[in-house]
C-alpha cells in the first residue's frame, strides 16, 4: 500500500484529473450494467445474486462507491448546459441511485443520506436555512425509499431487529456485531487511551478481550470481525490511541480547509470526503483495498490541484 501510495501521489499529471474522474465514472457504469443483469435474472457474474446484486465487490464497498459516484454524476448535472449531456446524467443518475438501494449495503445508504445534506448545503452555501431544507429533503427520500423498496424495507426493519437483540446481550447479527464491536472497543480504549493498542496488537486484545468476557465470549460472530471493527473511527482509536485519532481528525479538517482553485474539482472532493467519513461509521473502509486505492488517487489528484492554479474542468 505505500509503495502504491508513492507511485500514485507522485505520477499523477494536473491534465489527467477530470480524465480520472471520467474513467471512475465509466467503472461504475460498466459495473451498473453487470449489476442490473444480476437483478433481472440476465447472467450470473462472480458472487452476485438477485438479492445482492455485487458482483466483484462487497456490497459495503460497492454502495459506498456507488454513493460517491452518484454525487459526482449530479454534480455534472447541474453544471452542463448541453442537453444532450443533461439527459445521459439524468439516467446515470437515475438508475445509480437505484442501484444502491437494490443493494443490500447500509454503509452506501447511510452514507448517500448524510452526503445528500453535506452537499446542498454547501452547493447553496452554508446557512441554516439550506441545511434544514436539505436535511428535508434526505428524510423525504429515506419515508419514501422504505415504502416504495422492499430491499431497503426489510434491511432497515432487520436493522431495527438486530439493535432490539443486542439489548437481550445477542451480538450475533450484523448490527449486533458492530455494537458489540464498538462496546469492546471502549473497554479498550479505557485501557490505553492515548496511545492505543499499536498496529501489530490491537487484533490481539480485542480478541482476548472478547474471551474474557462473561457476555462478549457467547457471541460467535464478534470474533469474526476481529479485523475489521466495521468502524473507522472506533479501529483508528484502538490502534493509535486519542493522539492519532487526533492526528486522524486534524487530516480530515485540513482536507476540507485547503484552498482549491477549480471550484468543481472542489465540490467532488467535499463529495468524495464526506461519502467516506458517513461510511467510516459502518466500515473500516481504509481497509478495503479497493477503497484505499482510490483514497489515494483522489489524495494525488487534490495534492496537484492545491498547488496548481489552473482550472482543470472543461
Amino acid at each position: 500500500y505505500s509503495i502504491l501510495s508513492i507511485i500514485i501521489i507522485t505520477s499523477f499529471r494536473k491534465e489527467n484529473i477530470a480524465k480520472a474522474i471520467d474513467s471512475f465514472l465509466l467503472i461504475m457504469f460498466i459495473t451498473e450494467i453487470i449489476s442490473y443483469g444480476i437483478i433481472f435474472h440476465l447472467w450470473k457474474i462472480g458472487k452476485g445474486i438477485p438479492s445482492n446484486p455485487s458482483p466483484f465487490l462487497n456490497h459495503s464497498t460497492y454502495s459506498v462507491l456507488l454513493s460517491i459516484a452518484i454525487f459526482i454524476i449530479l454534480n455534472k448535472l447541474i453544471k452542463t448546459n448541453s442537453l444532450k449531456f443533461k439527459f445521459i446524467y439524468i439516467i446515470f443518475l437515475f438508475t445509480s441511485t437505484a442501484n444502491l438501494f437494490f443493494n443490500t449495503g447500509r454503509t452506501g445508504q447511510l452514507s448517500f443520506f448524510i452526503t445528500l445534506v453535506v452537499y446542498f448545503s454547501i452547493k447553496y452555501r452554508v446557512t441554516i436555512k439550506s441545511i434544514l431544507i436539505s436535511s428535508l429533503v434526505s428524510i423525504i427520500f429515506f419515508i419514501s425509499m422504505y415504502f416504495a423498496n422492499s430491499i431497503f424495507f426489510n434491511r432497515i426493519n432487520a436493522l431495527k431487529n438486530d439493535f432490539i437483540q443486542t439489548t437481550h446481550y445477542n451480538y450475533d447479527t450484523s448490527a449486533g456485531a458492530r455494537y458489540g464491536a464498538i462496546l469492546v472497543s471502549l473497554d479498550l480504549i479505557q485501557k490505553h487511551p492515548f496511545l492505543g493498542e499499536g498496529l501489530g496488537y490491537a487484533r490481539a486484545s480485542y480478541i482476548k478481550t472478547i474471551k474474557d468476557s462473561a457476555i462478549y465470549s457467547k457471541s460467535k460472530y464478534l470474533i469474526k470481525v476481529m479485523s475489521d471493527l466495521h468502524n473507522q473511527y472506533m479501529q483508528v482509536l484502538i490502534e493509535v490511541g486519542i493522539v492519532g485519532f487526533v492526528i486522524f481528525l486534524l487530516f480530515i479538517y485540513y482536507f476540507y480547509k485547503e484552498k482549491i482553485y477549480d471550484i468543481e474539482f472542489k465540490t467532488i472532493s467535499i463529495i468524495f470526503m464526506t461519502s467516506l467519513l458517513a461510511g467510516f461509521f459502518g466500515g473500516s473502509l481504509l481497509r478495503m483495498y479497493e477503497i484505499y486505492v482510490l483514497f489515494v488517487i483522489f489524495l494525488g489528484l487534490y495534492s496537484i490541484d492545491s498547488t496548481n492554479k489552473i482550472k482543470l474542468f472543461n
